[in-house]
């Protein structure tokens, strides 16, 4: 989807502050090596400052209603993530 029903294109929109969340992200996601994927929730305060909000372990559990969270890549994220990090270790 690149435009929104209302009639204003995706592409056209910037989001405030984004080099310093990612930022933000890349300095604080190191600090929790176990975790394969994390869904980072920000808001963008008056001054335009990042501000955290939480972050997500099972990013998209919530958002049923908007398809597969990784699109085409889905499969791919399930199976690097999910069975050959976390099951590779498993004792049976």
């Amino acid at each position: 989807m690149t435009k929104h029903p209302n009639g204003f294109e995706f592409k056209e929109i910037v989001v405030p502050s984004y080099d310093k969340v990612l930022r933000i992200i890349r300095e604080e996601a190191p600090k929790l090596p176990r975790l394969g994927i994390i869904g980072w929730d920000f808001g963008i305060d008056q001054d335009g400052e990042p501000v955290f909000i939480e972050l997500n372990i099972f990013p998209g559990q919530n958002q049923r209603g908007s398809g597969p969270s990784f699109g085409d890549m889905t499969e791919a994220v399930l199976r690097d993530v999910f069975i050959e990090k976390n099951l590779k270790d498993a004792f049976n």
